[in-house]
């Protein structure tokens, strides 16, 4: 039989109660410790934790738009990123309404902006209240560059000739654009750069423009490459606003070939707010950079007479501000 033995003596009583308490504070330490640890590796690269809002400046349908939800939808169903990327349209106000969004969100990477340069045509013109320090580059997703063209009967071939005949006779030929945009903006620059004028006619959309130059009240316009290859015939481009001729166009010079320092991108450009961490910025940009280089991506790029490539954030935003700089003397010239 075992006998339980006991102790009436008060010090040694204190003795194993202190040497429990000991111990059961280093096991609470222990696995606070071990929690603190567990929940900071739980917490590391999490991001992103809730859907992330794509603002596109546009209405749903064009370009931007849809180069946003392929995208989105690419990384989504490869689980380069752990959430969904939803894409909300604010149109109108210059881009304001976009970046008035923008501000609204936190900046977290879970608020991006996915716009082209006509973001600059804003900043350039001065229409809303923002710039580029509102912004930080998270990378061009390839992008396009526009052909300017003439109709097919016009008795100019070639840009030089085109050219020739405005140097003769200024303003002789009527250009339709949509005043403030890349139409706008991408012929004045080559008429500065080139020494001519044209006359203005007003046309708000792609559809009015090719409307004005095949009825004969317009002589020339710009066009993305892919507007004018789906046009078929009526139309001949004269130039080339890439850095390097199109595949799709071979015959149409860029204008550097014919002297010319003029070039236009338009690239799909990614944004987040000013304040947006690095890391976060990095991982948003490591599962874009993934997408552009995606099979399916590449060949929707190329169906489209688009150029599908990764430029990361810093070199983008080095472009965009070099871009901004030939903008301003065109915005100051027609405000």
């Amino acid at each position: 039989m075992t006998r339980m033995t006991t102790t009436n003596d008060p010090t040694r009583r204190r003795n194993v109660l202190g040497r429990a308490c000991k111990v059961a504070v280093g096991a609470l330490l222990a696995a606070s410790l071990s929690g603190t640890s567990t929940l900071a590796l739980a917490d590391e690269g999490s991001y992103p934790t809730k859907p992330i809002r794509v603002i596109v400046p546009f209405k749903p349908g064009g370009r931007t738009d849809t180069v946003a939800r392929l995208l989105g939808e690419k990384i989504q169903e490869k689980g380069w990123l752990s959430q969904p990327m939803v894409v909300l349209n604010a149109d109108g106000g210059a881009g304001a309404n976009a970046v008035n969004q923008m501000r609204r969100g936190d900046a977290d990477g879970h608020t991006a902006v996915h716009w082209h340069h006509q973001l600059l045509i804003s900043i350039a013109m001065q229409l809303g209240d923002f710039t580029l320090d509102d912004f930080k580059s998270v990378g061009y997703t390839g992008g396009g560059s526009p052909v300017w063209v003439v109709r097919e009967d016009s008795p100019y071939n070639t840009l030089p000739e085109l050219i020739d005949a405005l140097k003769a006779e200024p303003r002789s030929l009527v250009e339709a654009v949509g005043i403030g945009t890349i139409p706008h903006f991408v012929g004045a620059m080559l008429a500065n750069e080139a020494g001519f004028e044209t006359r203005y006619v007003t046309a708000s959309s792609g559809a009015d423009r090719l409307r004005l130059v095949l009825g004969g009240n317009a002589d020339i316009s710009l066009f993305a490459a892919s507007e004018f290859i789906g046009q078929g015939d009526g139309l001949k481009a004269l130039v080339y606003f890439g850095r390097e001729r199109l595949p799709e166009l071979p015959d149409v010079p860029t204008a550097g070939e014919l002297g010319l320092d003029v070039s236009w991108a338009n690239p799909n450009w990614w944004l987040v707010p000013a304040d947006t961490p690095d890391d976060v910025v990095a991982e948003l940009a490591g599962a874009l950079e993934k997408a552009i280089a995606d099979p399916e991506i590449i060949e929707y790029f190329k169906a489209n007479t688009l150029e599908a490539y990764w430029m990361d954030g810093e070199s983008a935003m080095a472009d965009a501000q070099k871009t901004l700089k030939a903008l301003k003397p065109v915005a100051d010239s027609i405000k």
